[in-house]
């Protein structure tokens, strides 16, 4: 079963500077997923940070990133449903 961490996502998706993590979430209804999109930049002093906004280029790369995210959030819940342990970590 997967287990959560608040602190760790139960997967990331990269594409250079764009991410999406997924979180899973204990809730009384049992874990549900949500998926976080970002995108990280350094400024002028050279520290990183992460913005939800995207360029136009960034665009396409972000709903491919995206799309990975659902079809792994639809494995993770089938994960839980047949009692699967090995891909949900």
């Amino acid at each position: 079963m997967t287990t959560t961490n608040p602190n760790k996502p139960a997967a990331v998706f990269r594409d250079g500077a764009i991410k999406v993590n997924i979180w899973a979430n204990e809730t009384d209804k049992g874990i549900r997923y949500s998926a976080e999109l970002s995108r990280s930049y350094t400024d002028q002093q050279g520290q990183w940070h992460d913005t939800k906004y995207l360029s136009n280029g960034e665009l396409l790369r972000a709903a491919n990133l995206l799309v990975k995210a659902y079809n792994r959030q639809l494995q993770l819940k089938a994960e839980l449903k047949s009692g699967d342990t090995a891909g949900a970590k």
